[in-house]
């Protein structure tokens, strides 16, 4: 059997370093999309409760609320209150860091 025609029936050898032949390499995050993300989330302001000292913490999200890691303060319900003493997001205001 030819390298081709190996390679088209799966049973080619993986090229070391290359992603599993499950995977969609299309999906994959390259490391350099990962290092964005990661700066993204930095870059994301952290809030405090003025009645009760909880931080939001965007790259935490609250998850007990249903509002996923990754989640600027900015895009949360006006609804959403504080876990901890359930105050409004109007009371939040952002830290200094």
């Amino acid at each position: 059997m030819g390298a081709l025609a190996a390679l088209v029936a799966g049973s080619a050898p993986r090229i070391r370093g290359s992603p599993p032949r499950c995977c969609d390499p299309a999906a994959l995050m390259s490391r350099r999309d990962v290092r964005r993300e990661a700066d993204t989330l930095r870059a994301m302001k952290r809030y405090r409760c003025a009645a009760c000292d909880h931080i939001y913490d965007p790259s935490e999200g609250d998850p007990n609320s249903g509002v996923p890691p990754g989640t600027p303060f900015e895009n949360l319900l006006e609804s959403w209150t504080c876990p901890d003493c359930g105050a409004m997001k109007s009371d939040f205001l952002p830290m200094d860091e």
